[in-house]
């Protein structure tokens, strides 16, 4: 999509704009011209209409703005360098580049492909697991990694491995866990039903409450009843099905 043109730049960083958000701006405007326009029909071409609509989308344009550098500043304040902002049109999705910071430098234990890519180095530890394990298979740049035949990571990074999509899914039974009434943090009163004896996953965005639902209120349940664990459960109402 392309670096954009660099507005100005903020404790060092450079904050650029993509091209795309030019296009978003007229659009804007014109949508709010001509939405109005119907409205007010003896007054359609009243330049403060287009006015307004400028101004609704340049508002919109600010929100994303500041809503991204506040993202980046919370970085800078944990120690992450940013390296440049980039606003793009798709949904007010602003690109940010991070790199570590030189002194210290960054350490994750991660089995994500796309953030091992993104490394700068790599301690790939195995062959196996449990007492295969326990030795450094390689060490090194990414590249590195997809030429050790011993590494189970470098085989799916180069391609030699890989987890194919299922062609066929399995077909839930009648049996169910149902979740009543799930309050904690910022469930709404949330209720579902979750299959069983098929692989069912929970997604949604960061946030959202996936966890919430799963570790903090089906998970104390299930242990309270199997294990008899004390650890008490988020609020809900109930949970049928267990």
């Amino acid at each position: 999509m392309g670096e954009g043109w660099q507005l100005m730049r903020i404790r060092g960083i450079p904050l650029r704009i993509h091209p795309s958000w030019f296009l978003i701006l007229a659009l804007a405007t014109v949508a709010f011209q001509q939405q109005y326009s119907q409205q007010f029909a003896a007054q359609t071409q009243e330049p403060w209409l287009w006015a307004i609509g400028l101004l609704t989308a340049l508002l919109l344009f600010l929100s994303v703005l500041l809503h991204e550098l506040g993202h980046s500043l919370v970085a800078l304040s944990q120690g992450v360098k940013v390296r440049s902002i980039t606003l793009f049109l798709l949904g007010g999705v602003a690109s940010v580049e991070r790199e570590c910071p030189t002194a210290m430098g960054s350490l994750v234990v991660e089995h994500d492909e796309e953030t091992i890519r993104e490394s700068d180095w790599i301690v790939d530890i195995g062959p196996g697991a449990g007492e295969r394990g326990g030795q450094i298979v390689y060490s090194g740049p990414v590249p590195g990694l997809a030429g050790v035949t011993d590494s189970v990571t470098g085989d799916y990074i180069s391609g030699r491995r890989s987890i194919p999509v299922p062609a066929e899914r399995r077909s839930p039974g009648a049996d169910r866990l149902g979740i009543r009434g799930a309050r904690e943090h910022n469930l709404d009163d949330l209720t579902v039903e979750i299959p069983l004896g098929c692989f069912v996953a929970v997604t949604g965005v960061s946030g959202s409450g996936k966890s919430t639902l799963v570790r903090d209120i089906l998970l104390p349940v299930l242990m309270q009843q199997i294990y008899k664990s004390k650890t008490p459960a988020g609020r809900h109402k109930r949970i049928e099905g267990i």
